[in-house]
């Protein structure tokens, strides 16, 4: 379903627009994986008669000046979807924190966001994962739907090392699973062609083919290179699902 979002023929797009549906009470929920197109109207799945609201849900960080590459299209996007909800701060306060780095408990629970933190039927298997744990329900869930796997370890157990950093060659296997899990075509791959392309691991040169074939990563703009092992920033993994999103109506 498309909603045209009137603009001024010049203005660019306002990522910031969501989609929420609205019951016979009048609660609203957000539609997280709805899209905004280039001519700035939104996309988004319904099923059958639906009331929806659509609305610019976007939230201020403070921290996010002009300066930053991620500042509007990104940080608008990701907040309005509460893909990204901050960093909070002693204060009360939330940051983006776009350049600090994303753990693997982090990047699952986006995805488990996008998912309206739906419920596990098992209590998992991640014998890392503390009960209490901000990650926990999501690192179940993705667990339950083969989005992880977890790391074997000696004895036979699994972890899930949610406070280690998310490697780029990460997100992209967990990404072509969720994709994968949502139904979507993953068949398309493309060559690799990058100046480190050798460094991308065994396990996750597949999903990498699939990410870049998709646009979904693209090298360094200063030095070209996709730094397949690096740690993941906040605010580039923000930006590659919102790649992704809009990949679900291409």
């Amino acid at each position: 379903m498309t909603v045209p979002i009137a603009r001024d023929d010049d203005s660019e797009p306002n990522y910031g627009v969501v989609v929420f549906a609205v019951d016979e009470e009048g609660n609203e929920t957000v539609i997280p994986k709805c899209a905004v197109d280039d001519d700035g109207n939104v996309v988004f799945e319904a099923t059958g008669n639906v009331v929806i609201k659509v609305v610019d849900a976007a939230k201020d960080m403070p921290d996010v000046t002009d300066a930053d590459w991620f500042a509007g299209d990104v940080v608008d996007f990701a907040t309005a979807r509460g893909i990204v909800n901050g960093v909070a701060l002693p204060d009360g306060s939330r940051v983006f924190n776009g350049y600090g780095k994303t753990s693997r408990g982090m990047f699952v629970a986006m995805l488990h966001n996008l998912e309206l933190n739906p419920g596990a039927a098992s209590e998992g298997s991640l014998a890392d994962v503390p009960s209490d744990a901000f990650y926990a329900d999501a690192a179940t869930w993705a667990l339950e739907e083969g989005i992880l796997s977890g790391v074997d370890m000696p004895g036979g157990t699994k972890q899930f090392q949610g406070n280690a950093d998310v490697t780029r060659e990460q997100v992209a296997v967990f990404l072509m699973r969720y994709a994968g899990y949502l139904g979507m075509d993953v068949s398309k791959r493309a060559e690799i062609d990058f100046p480190d392309a050798g460094e991308v691991s065994g396990f996750a040169k597949e999903a990498m083919s699939w990410a870049v074939a998709n646009g979904l990563f693209t090298g360094d703009d200063v030095t070209g290179e996709l730094n397949p092992t690096d740690g993941a920033a906040r605010a580039e993994v923000a930006a590659v699902l919102m790649r992704f999103i809009n990949l679900m109506y291409a």
